[in-house]
């Protein structure tokens, strides 16, 4: 049955999309679940032994604000992926598990983006209660193929560019070689992109190269062996993505230098209108963005959004890119994106180092974002009581209002609006 459909929830319900282990019919009808349901959820969590119903359960609660549905949440934190493909969906529920048990994880933009920071912050707190991550169930594991003779594993394509895609894809490259020195171009067009790359099903199947899938897939060896055969750096296909883009996603510096030396475009722009530089910002590589910088990457493009370079780096929430951004001359209460400067992007996203670092550097307490509401009001709004504190410490205006006459505390909403509001008395 589909709930979400009707509008229709009640215990019964909740007890169907947990037993049928609907992440996504209960996500959606989490906004349904009162205060008694959470009670009697939280103890049918614990009688559940398939992480399948509990991630479910979980999706049910997280927007509640009861003590008691804190051990649950500190408990799905040891969820293995237990299931091909459902990787990203497990680690949102991660995501948002520490956003309850704990404020400085309240912070869903950065963790999303840095999964390896996301895998460190749940050890870290798993290690705090005495819990570890549970293992997944164990498979028996593939051998490694020797160098060169994965494709005979794998099954080797008949045609030589198929056989050249196959061996980028997974890394080999003493097969890419050999192909290339059988007379393959360097260049040789690949076909069928992958689905990350695909903007439509008519899309030109052949707008690939050999760098630039294995900068995608991630092989940075193979991609610098690639560089060093003269492939076409400046190659700016798959939607505008350019080897310096994909390099620039990972962060790795001597690739983007060996690119940039070569010719390489830094101000190349994908289908969306991000650049290099905006990547390498959003993903918190500074010293890729501090080179980009360096050999004159544009400071002051938007992507097709209206979103700018400060924009994606406040977004990340470190203050190194920030900082680099400032000393090059942004403006510090220029809105650089969604209608905000970055000290509102900042209390945005709960980035109180980054709030602490703006307001060091002169960032205006009183500046308004596109619908009148200061810095305060945002931090409010997302309930976020140490920024709170820390603005009001700096002077911000409780009694500010925005042009609905609402004060901060009257906007104070989020898991911990309680304690906003005693803070803004």
């Amino acid at each position: 049955m589909t709930y979400a459909l009707t509008g229709s929830y009640d215990s019964d319900a909740f007890y169907d999309l947990v037993q049928a282990a609907d992440w996504w019919g209960a996500e959606d009808a989490c906004r349904h679940v009162s205060p008694e349901d959470t009670r009697w959820l939280v103890e049918y969590y614990w009688t559940l032994d398939d992480w399948q119903k509990r991630v479910a359960l979980v999706n049910l609660l997280w927007r509640q604000d009861l003590a008691e549905v804190r051990p649950v949440m500190i408990d799905v934190l040891r969820v293995p992926l237990v299931r091909e493909g459902q990787a990203d969906m497990l680690e949102i529920v991660k995501i948002q598990a520490l956003a309850f048990v704990d404020e400085r994880y309240d912070t869903f933009q950065r963790f999303y983006d840095d999964r390896e920071l996301l895998a460190e912050t749940v050890d870290r707190v798993l290690r705090e209660h005495g819990l570890r991550v549970e293992e997944p169930p164990v498979t028996e594991p593939e051998q490694p193929a020797e160098p060169g003779k994965a494709a005979e594993a794998a099954g080797e394509p008949e045609e030589p560019a198929e056989r050249l895609r196959a061996a980028v894809e997974r890394g080999d490259a003493a097969a890419v070689l050999a192909l290339l020195d059988g007379g393959l171009d360097v260049d040789h067009p690949l076909s069928e992109l992958p689905d990350v790359l695909k903007l439509s099903d008519d899309q030109d199947p052949e707008w690939l190269t050999p760098l630039l899938l294995a900068c995608i897939e991630g092989h940075r060896e193979l991609a610098d062996l690639l560089v060093g055969r003269g492939a076409d750096v400046r190659a700016s296909r798959a939607g505008g993505q350019t080897p310096l883009y994909w390099a620039a996603v990972h962060g790795w510096l001597p690739t983007v230098n060996a690119l940039l030396e070569r010719g390489a475009d830094p101000d190349a722009r994908d289908h969306w209108g991000a650049t290099p530089l905006r990547k390498a910002l959003g993903m918190g590589h500074i010293e890729v963005a501090r080179r980009l910088v360096d050999v004159g990457a544009d400071l002051t493009v938007r992507d097709t959004h209206d979103y700018g370079l400060m924009y994606a780096a406040a977004t990340q929430g470190g203050t190194a890119g920030v900082e680099l951004l400032l000393d090059r001359g942004l403006d510090i209460d220029r809105d650089c994106g969604s209608g905000r400067a970055p000290l509102a992007v900042a209390c945005h996203h709960n980035h109180l180092e980054l709030v602490e670092t703006l307001l060091a550097r002169g960032a205006g307490l009183e500046v308004r974002d596109q619908d009148g509401r200061t810095p305060l009001m945002v931090a409010a709004r997302g309930g976020y009581p140490r920024i709170v504190t820390v603005l009001l410490a700096a002077g911000a205006d409780r009694a500010a209002k925005d042009p609905d006459g609402r004060t901060a505390a009257d906007l104070a909403g989020g898991r911990r609006k309680q304690e906003v509001r005693h803070l803004l008395g």
